[in-house]
């Protein structure tokens, strides 16, 4: 089992980047950051922070969960991972989505219901950006001709690239194009069941073999008892998920979620307790193929030193039980 961590991105990156030291330190395997604009807690273009990162960074994997793909022509995001594949030494996983709020569209002046076709033909195109020299395009919606990007990957495997996505046709998308699907730490343990049937079946429709990864996204507090994880990342989690997810359109939060108390929401959806109670969640996870997992820490609420010592709990007393 593979354990992540999905940044929460500060005013102030310096935390971001002592965040990502201190995750390496204590021996975690990734760190994602997700892309959204116009936010406090977000960071509007991921690779760019990633290089950042892998520039103070030895081991740990850097990834996208994810970029906004429908949003670039897809040879701006090609030369941005090959940028931070080359400076990680391979360690890049380029994950991307189909995104789902019109106001980012808005504020990047491309057509939100455009999104799907835009997505469908730069995931066509971004292998071949990775592999081909002097490559060509014309599509509906992207053309290029002479595209050599730099650097090259001469040493190093194109990154791994990650589909993102819950409705059906997304999970479908990540079958057919993606080398793993990336669920986000939104749904209980049975929706992801569900949802992973899905991306299954359209694997052995289209006869393509499963890839090695297996990923799920997750909101993760680790406390000394069940009691203070709850009342310090529960309700902060809680609150984050009122204020976002339960007032945004999402097909697996509905109105049965929004009248949900904490601990109900949490039920099968958060890794949030003391120790035994994080590692039962983990193996649960387990139970149903994940073996890549990335969690969410930091809420609004919770400080960065309650986050550290989360960490710290997690990656002492939890993680040595799946490795």
């Amino acid at each position: 089992m593979q354990f992540g961590l999905l940044l929460e991105c500060d005013r102030d990156f310096s935390v971001s980047l002592e965040r990502a030291a201190l995750a390496e330190e204590l021996g975690y395997d990734s760190i994602f950051l997700a892309e959204h604009h116009n936010a406090d807690t977000y960071v509007p273009q991921p690779l760019v922070a990633l290089a950042a990162i892998a520039a103070r960074t030895e081991r740990i994997r850097l990834g996208t969960f994810v970029v906004v793909l429908p949003l670039y022509h897809p040879v701006v995001i090609a030369e941005q991972a090959a940028i931070v594949q080359s400076i990680s030494k391979g360690r890049l996983i380029c994950g991307v989505g189909l995104g789902y709020l019109p106001e980012e569209f808005a504020s990047m002046g491309v057509p939100f219901r455009e999104r799907a076709g835009r997505m469908e033909e730069a995931l066509a195109v971004l292998p071949r950006l990775w592999r081909e020299e002097d490559a060509a395009h014309e599509g509906r919606h992207f053309s290029f001709s002479h595209a050599t990007v730099h650097p090259r990957l001469d040493g190093h495997p194109a990154p791994p690239l990650w589909v993102g996505g819950w409705v059906e046709a997304a999970i479908r998308r990540a079958a057919r194009h993606a080398d793993a699907w990336v669920p986000g730490p939104t749904v209980a343990l049975g929706t992801l069941r569900q949802c992973y049937g899905v991306f299954h079946d359209e694997l052995a429709r289209i006869g393509r073999p499963a890839g090695e990864e297996r990923a799920a996204g997750r909101e993760l507090f680790c406390a000394g008892t069940r009691d203070e994880a709850m009342r310090v990342g529960g309700q902060a989690t809680y609150q984050f998920y009122r204020d976002t997810y339960l007032s945004w359109p999402h097909p697996y939060l509905t109105d049965a979620e929004r009248r949900m108390t904490a601990e109900e929401l949490a039920r099968d959806r958060f890794v949030i307790g003391d120790p035994d109670d994080c590692a039962r969640e983990v193996a649960r996870l387990q139970q149903l193929g994940i073996n890549h997992l990335q969690f969410r820490m930091q809420p609004p609420g919770v400080s960065p030193e309650q986050a550290a010592e989360s960490l710290r709990l997690f990656a002492t007393e939890v993680a040595p039980r799946f490795r």
